[in-house]
């Protein structure tokens, strides 16, 4: 059958949904051939589009189909061009290729998206779709709110993770090398994790999701918690005499300077409470002031009893009578061990009152 002749048999098709589809079989690539027309077909059972006239295909789809064209927002580069079209010529010529494409965007839309862990489902499984059609050699990946925002769930419960650990192994090597002392900075990074698994805990109690914005407040509480926590220990370790001895002396050194601390911070904070925004008042107020109270809960007590209960016992010093001077106490010093020799030490504390028995009772 001659071309005429085709075109002839195409003028005696009324529907022009039929005309645009035997047109779009006889485009195949740069050639328009009709003789395996009746062979080939536009979509395969698998719902796959013809390869060989894909491109023919959608530029049909710009060209004859602009109201769905335009309504499905597609962006295509480069754009199709527009096709010379005659009276009653519209659907009888051949439908070229466009040019390959280079980027192309196409918008689609969900729906059921009510919770954070939908949204996050949603995302692992359309990422997972991309990655198929990415190990086929079709780069593509998900672009829009829902996955510019909550795109950051996939991993924050790793990367929190590894946040801390991070951090906490750093405090390990910074105090180990601060008060060549091993022991005690695995004291002190033991009481931070105790502190921030605590946190944690409370943040669940209270009905407060994880997002960014709690999980950079444990990531936080480490940092205030170290301070602190290693000014305890430094008392202990400086101190004279037994366990019990260091451990009364550390805390009445540092004792109040902690508790001043945690008010100054505490009033620092307080304004949030007065925030007009609930989240502001949820999740930066009431995790901040749970974040004080708990870490200057676990200084003193855990600390003290920590690191008390786990010291060697050689290399102590026994007490002498000690001589208090306006606020300094001298104390006479005889280490244990081989030989012995004594002399004069100044240690200034503060006085306050302090249950020390709970710490005698857990040692």
């Amino acid at each position: 059958m001659s071309i005429p002749q085709k075109l002839e048999k195409l003028k005696k098709i009324t529907d022009p949904e039929v005309q645009i589809a035997y047109s779009l079989l006889c485009s195949v690539g740069m050639n328009y051939t009709c003789e395996t027309a009746g062979e080939r077909r536009l979509i395969d059972t698998t719902g796959t589009i013809n390869v060989a006239g894909f491109y023919n295909y959608l530029h049909a789809w710009h060209e004859y189909e602009t109201m769905m064209y335009s309504v499905s927002q597609a962006t295509f580069f480069p754009v199709p061009r527009k096709l010379r079209q005659g009276n009653e010529s519209k659907y009888l010529y051949f439908v070229p290729p466009t040019k390959k494409v280079v980027y192309s965007q196409i918008p689609f839309y969900l729906s059921g998206l009510t919770d954070t862990p939908v949204i996050v489902e949603m995302i692992k499984e359309i990422r997972a779709v991309c990655e198929k059609y990415h190990e086929m050699g079709v780069d593509s990946f998900p672009h829009g709110i829902a996955f510019t925002f909550w795109e950051q769930y996939l991993h924050l419960h790793y990367n929190l993770i590894k946040a801390i650990g991070v951090i906490a192994l750093a405090v390990f090597c910074v105090i180990s090398v601060l008060l060549f002392n091993p022991w005690a900075a695995s004291c002190i990074m033991f009481i931070l994790v105790l502190m921030t698994i605590e946190l944690a805990g409370f943040l669940g109690f209270v009905g407060i999701k994880l997002n960014p914005v709690s999980a950079v407040t444990l990531i936080t509480a480490v940092g205030i918690g170290v301070e602190f926590t290693a000014h305890v220990v430094f008392a202990f370790l400086t101190s004279l005499g037994d366990r019990n001895d260091r451990m009364a002396t550390a805390i009445d050194r540092v004792f109040v300077p902690v508790i001043h601390g945690a008010l100054s911070t505490l009033l620092g904070i307080v304004m949030l409470a007065f925030s007009e925004f609930e989240f502001v008042v949820k999740y930066f107020f009431v995790v901040m002031f749970a974040l004080i109270i708990i870490t200057h809960k676990r200084v003193s007590p855990t600390t003290s009893v920590t690191i008390s209960g786990r010291t060697p016992l050689r290399n102590t010093a026994s007490w002498r009578k000690p001589k208090t001077i306006s606020g300094a106490t001298i104390v006479t010093t005889k280490n244990e061990g081989q030989g012995s020799r004594s002399g004069p030490c100044i240690v200034y504390h503060s006085a306050y009152p302090l249950v020390t028995i709970i710490f005698h009772h857990a040692l």
